[in-house]
């Protein structure tokens, strides 16, 4: 509930949805408006959001990826911008690591078998190797690409990502 805490210290409003019970209320005891949804259906009404946030969500939905970016800028307001995260888990690099190359090794050990779990617990860790290309697809709007993230605006504004969202 980091970044909805900071939102909402901030003052702004910031409404967290999550299928996990258990996410929602990590959420709720933060003092933060949580409900439980999937990410196709989240009830909103039409263009009520100036940004819509996901964050390691595309890689978990699989089949799903084009019910949730169509539900995303439903509820998005034009003008307002879709945030989504995902990393590409096999582009992590050890090489810089002042260690020795034996603990190297056994770093790039540790992480395969990380990337391993998530594959088996349904979690595709690839998934922002790929992303730009396959959101793109669906919705032929995404205007920027920093690193994992990527910004799509439904009214087709230009906007820049550079740890903060601007108009340019």
């Amino acid at each position: 509930p980091a970044l909805s805490k900071w939102i909402k210290d901030a003052g702004g409003d910031c409404i967290s949805y999550d299928p996990r019970g258990s996410a929602v209320e990590a959420h709720r005891q933060a003092g933060l408006d949580a409900h439980i949804a999937t990410a196709d259906q989240i009830d909103l009404r039409s263009g009520s959001v100036d940004i819509t946030h996901a964050r390691f969500l595309y890689g978990w939905l699989d089949g799903d990826r084009e019910a949730a970016l169509r539900e995303a800028i439903r509820i998005t307001k034009p003008g307002g911008r879709i945030v989504i995260i995902d990393y590409d888990w096999s582009a992590i690099k050890f090489g810089d690591a002042e260690v020795g190359d034996e603990v190297k090794e056994r770093l790039y050990q540790i992480f395969s078998l990380a990337i391993d779990t998530m594959k088996m617990a349904g979690f595709d860790p690839l998934y922002g190797k790929y992303m730009t290309e396959d959101l793109s697809q669906i919705s032929g709007k995404i205007t920027s690409r920093y690193g994992g993230t990527i910004v799509m605006e439904p009214e087709g504004r230009r906007s820049v990502f550079n740890g903060t969202l601007g108009d340019q």
